[in-house]
């Protein structure tokens, strides 16, 4: 018997080993792949540059859900090589600190010196935050840091390149602190001044043409420190200031509605924290009444912020809700914590379709089908269907053809503020 190992076992090995040392989904190799490379570098004397990149906490995976997370992660991967390639040079290298790990560094020369790698750096930060632009809603714009590595005869290298990335770290989560607290003084400020931004996005009657209701949008009054409304609602839960946050939004729709020109229901977003608001029935009738609405014009939709885990206090206030004359609508059905088991709970007045669901529904058959259920099971329950995200006229026709009569998306406007509230700039003909 001769002692080779068949080639099965080598192949079956190497794929273990490789699995190890690469990240399947971004094909980068790992960290401990790349230290030898970086040490020979160091040990010759060389001067390398360490900048490492990350997604902020409480912006992963229970955020954001993990699909979309690793659509992150892909594109600040392929934005970093990018620039490697285009700017950096081919002696840079591109990894990630372990396999299926969110953080991922860059070592480069410095050879220009560090002024100019500062500089480099700027333009890096830039270009991933252009990377991520446009193709995330509320995408969470990743924190970087870069440190020099530089030879230290005393010090073993591998242990140098890991406690640099210990010190780009430290940088990351410093400017996350600072981060929070200015967040936490401009959340404060917005909420002893009640200043908050409203836009409305119309809901359309696809049956008969025309706005059926608006739904208010809220956002922090400027950019910053808020990049986006999830940025500042996921913050505010975290501070434990979301039931204050969600009663000023309401405060200013209805103050913000009254400058809408057409007659229409108003539709306000309302996560579950809303509900252990003793004052919510209150404020909903003291809103509706200074802008001559009834009750029944008036509709929350229960958003998939969070969980429903108070089910007690829960239904409690949902009667509450429902005794006084309010609507209810479940909003993003089809995804998140929008489960059959919720439907049965609260018995909605309107299920609101998940854009996810409506994207591309000409071209799916699968999806025609699984709103097709959708839309007999609100039949069945006596609720109105609402399809989100419609972008384009196929779109429309096959959310038309299964018989949804309500809709909402880009096709129709985008969210506007109220001065300009009313206009549809996409005609819907009325069915014949």
């Amino acid at each position: 018997m001769s002692g080779r190992v068949p080639y099965g076992e080598l192949r079956a090995d190497w794929l273990k080993l490789r699995g190890c040392l690469f990240d399947p989904m971004t094909r980068l190799p790992a960290l401990p792949a790349v230290v030898n490379d970086v040490r020979r570098r160091l040990e010759v004397g060389e001067e390398v540059g360490l900048v490492y990149v990350e997604l902020p906490s409480g912006e992963g995976e229970l955020a954001n859900g993990w699909r979309v997370h690793d659509r992150l992660i892909l594109r600040i991967a392929e934005a970093l090589t990018a620039f490697r390639d285009r700017v950096l040079g081919e002696r840079s290298i591109v990894a990630q600190l372990g396999v299926r790990s969110d953080q991922l560094v860059v070592f480069v020369d410095l050879e220009d010196g560090t002024q100019t790698f500062d500089r480099r750096h700027g333009q890096l930060v830039a270009e991933l935050e252009a990377a991520l632009t446009g193709d995330f809603d509320a995408a969470p714009m990743p924190r970087s840091a870069w440190v020099p590595l530089r030879p230290e005869p005393k010090v073993r290298h591998e242990r140098s390149i890991y406690a640099a990335v210990a010190r780009a770290q430290e940088l990351c989560r410093r400017a996350e602190a600072r981060l929070q607290g200015r967040r936490l003084g401009e959340l404060r400020r917005m909420l002893e001044a009640s200043e908050i931004s409203t836009r409305f996005q119309p809901i359309v009657d696809l049956a008969a043409g025309g706005v059926y209701g608006y739904e208010a949008l809220s956002s922090a009054p400027g950019t910053e420190p808020f990049e986006s409304p999830e940025t500042l609602f996921t913050f505010a839960e975290e501070s434990h200031l979301i039931v204050e946050l969600e009663r000023l939004c309401r405060q200013g729709a209805f103050g913000a509605f009254g400058s809408l020109s057409s007659p229409a229901k108003l539709f306000l977003n309302c996560s579950a924290h809303a509900f252990g608001d003793p004052d919510l029935v209150e404020d909903l009738a003291a809103g509706a009444e200074a802008q001559g609405l009834a009750p029944s014009d008036v509709v929350l939709e229960i958003t998939e912020r969070v969980a429903i885990t108070e089910w007690q206090e829960f239904r409690q206030r949902l009667g509450e809700v429902r005794q006084a004359g309010f609507q209810v609508a479940i909003d993003d059905m089809g995804s998140g914590y929008s489960s059959l088991h919720v439907v049965g709970e609260i018995r909605p007045d309107y299920l609101k379709v998940d854009a996810t669901l409506v994207h591309r529904l000409h071209e799916s058959a699968i999806k025609q089908d699984l709103l097709e259920a959708l839309a007999g099971l609100a039949e069945k329950i006596g609720a109105r269907p609402i399809a989100e995200g419609i972008e384009v006229a196929e779109e429309l026709a096959a959310v038309r053809s299964l018989g949804v009569s309500l809709g909402q998306g880009f096709l129709f406007a985008r969210p506007q503020s109220a001065t300009v509230g009313g206009a549809v700039r996409f005609a819907v003909p009325p069915r014949s």
